[in-house]
């Protein structure tokens, strides 16, 4: 089983070239299944961050989000596409939460609804809970407080104890140990797939990424790659 990994687009400030190679590879690849691994959307128009007024655009967001899943679906009609909320996607409940309470309890409003994740068949995945991908752990990683740091693979690794990946720091990186009984334990964090040099952040670590795993009996096997000058490494 081949299964696609996603992690921190943020509509609307997404780069397009990183999320069109990395659709394109993971469409030649033939995946059995995509995961779309947190900050999918930035929310940055509803975020409780101070605030650019001439960046303020919801209804863009929404619109560009709701055509992505649309295209997505659509480029891939058959295999699952499951939908993880990350951090920033918490920010559509609890926009709705300081506005007013009851706004929350509107089934409209709901994120599953209102972004047509159950008319695409997308499976929603909580924002605080994992996926287990034979023996890997996948998590966007806000889960684990602290869990970036200048090594955030090693420090992933500190933190779980076993397989496991994760997005939300927005740089690749992996590490490797071998425990006393000779068996392997790897950490992988994934680039992101956003523009590199945002205006609150012009000197950031940050670099384009995505994933594949394969799970083969139970085991899984992990390509963490990388997208640098419209490349593949």
């Amino acid at each position: 089983k081949k299964i696609g990994i996603l992690s921190d687009i943020h509509f609307p400030y997404h780069s397009l070239e990183a999320l069109t190679i990395a659709i394109r590879h993971l469409k030649n690849s033939q995946i059995d299944c995509l995961y779309l691994n947190g900050d999918i959307m930035d929310f940055y128009s509803i975020s409780r961050h101070e605030k650019d007024k001439d960046l303020r655009d919801f209804k863009r967001e929404v619109d560009m989000s709701r055509d992505f899943l649309k295209k997505l679906r659509d480029l891939f009609p058959t295999i699952p596409i499951y939908y993880k909320l990350g951090n920033h996607e918490q920010r559509w409940a609890k926009s709705l939460q300081m506005q007013a309470d009851e706004f929350a309890q509107l089934h409209e409003l709901q994120f599953n609804i209102f972004f047509n994740l159950d008319k695409l068949q997308f499976n929603v995945v909580d924002d605080w809970q994992g996926m287990e991908m034979g023996d890997l752990l996948v998590v966007h990683g806000h889960e684990l407080y602290g869990a970036g740091g200048i090594n955030p693979s090693q420090n992933l690794m500190n933190k779980t104890l076993c397989n496991t990946l994760m997005g939300h720091v927005h740089r690749t990186s992996t590490t490797q140990k071998k425990t006393a009984f000779k068996e392997f334990i790897n950490t992988y964090t994934t680039g992101c797939l956003t523009v590199l040099s945002p205006k609150y952040m012009p000197f950031s670590q940050h670099n384009n990424g995505f994933a594949i795993v394969e799970i083969n009996e139970g085991k899984s096997k992990v390509f963490n790659l990388q997208i640098k000058d419209g490349k593949i490494y």
